[in-house]
């Protein structure tokens, strides 16, 4: 398949907005509470940021375009500094389970963080507009991140896959969950379609609807 080359920074955060909108969710997922009672300072998060369908979306849309992907599950820490410069309203955030994507000679991407302040973009291993560390590496490496109190982006991975065609067109048909939960049959394949057309008409946007009216809308799309 021909490469066609990467969308631009400017077109991936585009892409990051739109996609934050139609698939952060109103549902944080819950920490079993013998796993929150044993990590002290570590903040929930108020919203789902439905890493797991950033990454299928994100995977269809470059893979499309002719480039390698490995899928990676583990764990990321957000560490975000106060504005105020007060340690002690600094914020970390711990996702126990999250999924993110490397790219063949790009290295890794992810879209689906949220901040306090501002929803850090990981793009082929930098975090865009410069103002995130971005770090990986075993348990104690990301210690060593978090306690240098460097507002940053660091992950710790447990599990690896390159992705296959045949993996992909399966996945890409599954249906996004919290919209099937309301009765609309949104397969991630159509979440590809409308994110190819944003990067080539930035108009196609459907930020201005309300959550539910945009699923709506790309569920009747197709082709």
């Amino acid at each position: 398949m021909k490469v066609i080359g990467l969308p631009t920074e400017n077109e991936m955060l585009r892409l990051k907005a739109e996609l934050n909108f139609l698939l952060w969710t109103n549902d944080p997922p819950m920490v079993p509470s013998h796993i929150a009672s044993s990590l002290p300072g570590m903040e929930q998060s108020k919203v789902n940021i439905q890493c797991a369908a950033h990454t299928v979306v994100v995977i269809g849309l470059l893979m499309r375009r002719g480039f390698g992907v490995t899928s990676h599950r583990g764990q990321a820490f957000v560490v975000e500094i106060s504005p105020d410069g007060n340690q002690e309203n600094d914020r970390l955030e711990q996702i126990l389970r999250h999924f993110w994507l490397t790219l063949d000679k790009y290295g890794l991407m992810d879209l689906s963080l949220r901040g306090e302040q501002e929803h850090p973009m990981i793009y082929c291993n930098r975090s865009v507009g410069g103002r995130w560390q971005v770090g990986f590496g075993d348990e104690e490496k990301v210690a060593r991140y978090i306690n240098s109190r460097r507002q940053g982006c660091y992950y710790r991975a447990s599990n690896q896959q390159v992705v296959t065609e045949a993996s992909l067109a399966q996945a890409l048909h599954e249906e996004f969950p919290p919209a099937r939960f309301k009765g609309i049959n949104l397969p991630y394949k159509n979440f590809v379609d409308h994110c190819e057309k944003l990067i080539a008409d930035p108009s196609v946007s459907i930020l201005s609807l309300l959550q539910d009216a945009a699923w709506r809308k790309l569920a009747s799309q197709s082709g």
